[in-house]
C-alpha cells in the first residue's frame, strides 16, 4: 500500500516561482496530506560536465519562494545527508530519491512539475508505482521524476545501493533514469508493481517537444496527473529564471492558462 504523501529534495540555492508551483499545485490536489521538502544547503558545483543540459545552480534566481512553500503547510526539513562533495544537486537528488521512499513510502516527485489531478487516482494498492515507456528518442525510457513506492519496499532498498553505482559525472540521466531502467531491465524487482501510461506523469514524452508548452498550444490530455516540464532542459531553464507571478497571471503558455483555469494562482 502507497501512503498518499509526498517527499521533494531541493539543492542549489534559491527556489523559484516556477518551482514554487510545484508545491503550490500540489497542496491544491492534496490539501491535507503531508508533503516533505528535504533541503541540501552543500554541494559541490563544479563536478559536472555533462551536454546541453542546465540547471538552477548555474544562473542566479532572483528571489527566493521557500519561505512561501513554507506557508502553504509543507514541512521544510535541512539534510546534510546527501551532501557529498563529489555530487552536485541533481546527483544528491537521485541519492535521496530511493532513500526517502524506502523510509518513508509515498510519492517521491522532482521539482519540475505541474500537478493536475489528486494522485489518490491512481491504484495505491500497488507496492511501486512508475512510468515506463518508449519515444521518439529511446526505445525503452524509465524517467524518475515522480514514483510511488511502500514504506520499507525491497526493491526501493535495492536501489539504493544500486544508484551510486550508476553515477558518472558527464551523464546528466546516469544515476537517474538510466540506472533505473537498468533495473527494470533485469527484472530484480520483487514488490507489486504498476507502470502507468506516459501521459499520466509525462504527457510531454520527450523533453525536445517542451516547446510546445511555452508556445502555448499544447492541450494537456485529460487522463494526465501531472505535467513535468524537464527542469534541466535549456528552453525549460529560460522559461524557469524569467518566470514570476505577472506572466503567470498573464502569460499564454500552456501552464499559465492551466493555473488561471483551475484558480491554482
Amino acid at each position: 500500500m502507497i501512503p498518499l504523501q509526498f517527499g521533494l529534495f531541493w539543492c542549489g540555492g534559491s527556489i523559484s516561482y516556477l518551482r514554487y508551483l510545484t508545491f503550490k499545485s500540489l497542496r491544491h490536489y492534496h490539501p491535507e496530506a503531508n508533503i516533505e521538502l528535504y533541503i541540501s544547503k552543500r554541494s559541490n558545483n563544479k563536478i559536472h560536465n555533462w551536454g546541453v543540459e542546465k540547471q538552477d545552480f548555474e544562473g542566479i534566481i532572483e528571489k527566493d519562494y521557500t519561505n512561501d512553500i513554507r506557508d502553504i503547510g509543507v514541512k521544510i526539513i535541512e539534510i546534510d545527508y546527501f551532501s557529498d562533495p563529489n555530487y552536485c544537486p541533481i546527483y544528491q537528488a537521485d541519492l535521496f530519491r530511493f532513500w526517502w521512499l524506502y523510509h518513508k513510502g509515498g510519492f517521491y516527485m522532482d521539482t519540475d512539475q505541474l500537478v493536475l489531478k489528486s494522485l489518490s487516482e491512481l491504484s495505491l494498492d500497488k507496492d511501486f508505482i512508475y512510468s515506463q515507456f518508449a519515444n521518439k528518442d529511446r526505445t525503452r525510457y524509465a524517467p524518475t521524476g515522480i514514483l510511488g513506492c511502500s514504506k520499507n519496499n525491497i526493491d526501493a532498498q535495492t536501489m539504493m545501493g544500486l544508484v551510486p553505482q550508476g553515477y558518472a559525472s558527464n551523464n546528466y540521466n546516469s544515476s537517474g533514469p538510466f540506472v533505473f531502467e537498468y533495473a527494470l531491465s533485469k527484472n530484480i524487482f520483487k514488490t507489486s508493481l504498476l507502470n502507468v501510461p506516459s501521459s499520466y506523469f509525462y504527457p510531454i514524452d520527450c523533453s525536445s517537444d517542451i516547446y510546445q508548452v511555452y508556445q502555448g498550444n499544447y492541450v494537456i490530455p485529460k487522463e494526465s496527473l501531472c505535467l513535468h516540464w524537464y527542469g534541466g532542459h535549456p528552453l525549460s531553464q529560460a522559461f524557469n529564471k524569467t518566470y514570476n507571478r505577472d506572466v503567470a497571471m498573464q502569460g499564454n503558455d500552456s501552464i499559465s492558462k492551466y493555473l488561471r483555469s483551475e484558480k491554482i494562482i
